[in-house]
């Protein structure tokens, strides 16, 4: 099987005092997905942000934002209902805008980040979101055609995701992506994937290393059968410790790794292939 590499394009909190490079405008971000298709991404997960930086709470910013992608290259767009701040409703017309892909956070979470020359919290808010938000969300996203990807941090969501497959909301062919690093989930470091990969199992799962050094963990990935997500959203670090200048360089990266481990890099019909199903319609 070929390795998807999605490209996370820009985030919610990422500014251009950190990254001065990061896109906000839609013809940015158009111009960010062009460059990370043509080096290897299949997918990009993308938030759509107001010119000064906000998360766009308009659902005409996220069309126009998705707009400005389909123009410009053929990747699939994927989005989160984690990233959109605001009510549920907010987070559900994110949806309605029309992306191919969402990926839906299973259960409650912190979201921190720790800033260790001020020893504080840069970062210090909770994820609220509940298992019922979590169901709503998937029969909302399924309804409208669009393709649901289970987001976890530890093992222990994989194991109360199991409950929910027995609900009978999600097929059993579940997409999975793991954020690594991530506050109070499961480390960034080569010797979380071997865990994650036996409990994925036969699922298609994907790596988002939160990491100052994320490359050897995604490398790990790659070789234990997992897809990848890179991008200014994850890290801004090349594999030399160079500052990344866009998301295409960052993804050439993630592409020569994975062809340096005798993999191949999965087109854009490969990976709707695998993502662009029900999830209760099997994987090919």
């Amino acid at each position: 099987m070929s390795t998807i590499i999605t490209a996370a394009l820009n985030g919610t909190t990422l500014g251009r005092s950190q990254c001065p490079q990061v896109p906000f405008r839609p013809d940015e971000i158009g111009t960010e997905a062009r460059r990370a298709f043509e080096a290897g991404a299949s997918v990009v997960h993308v938030t759509a942000r107001e010119d000064l930086g906000g998360v766009a709470m308009r659902v005409e910013r996220w069309k126009e934002t998705f707009d400005a992608i389909r123009d410009r290259c053929a990747a699939l767009i994927s989005i989160s209902t984690f990233g959109v701040l605001g009510a549920l409703d907010d987070r559900l017309a994110a949806i309605d805008a029309g992306p191919d892909l969402v990926t839906v956070p299973l259960a409650a979470r912190p979201v921190a980040r720790y800033h260790a020359g001020r020893k504080a919290f840069d970062l210090d808010l909770v994820y609220a979101g509940t298992l019922g938000d979590f169901v709503r969300t998937v029969v909302f996203a399924e309804e409208r055609g669009v393709s649901v990807t289970v987001e976890c941090v530890d093992l222990g969501e994989l194991a109360l995701l199991s409950h929910v497959v027995d609900m009978g909301v999600l097929g059993p062919h579940r997409r999975l992506a793991l954020l690594l690093g991530s506050a109070g989930g499961l480390p960034s470091v080569p010797g979380t994937i071997p865990l994650v990969a036996q409990a994925a199992g036969t699922d298609l799962w994907s790596v988002a290393a939160l990491s100052r050094a994320p490359w050897p963990v995604l490398a790990t990935a790659a070789a234990f059968g997992g897809h990848l997500r890179v991008g200014f959203e994850d890290g801004l670090e090349l594999p030399g410790g160079d500052h990344a200048t866009s998301n295409g360089v960052l993804i050439e990266a993630a592409s020569t790794l994975v062809r340096a481990l005798g993999g191949d890099v999965a087109t854009v019909e490969a990976a709707r292939a695998l993502l662009c199903t029900r999830s209760d319609e099997p994987l090919e």
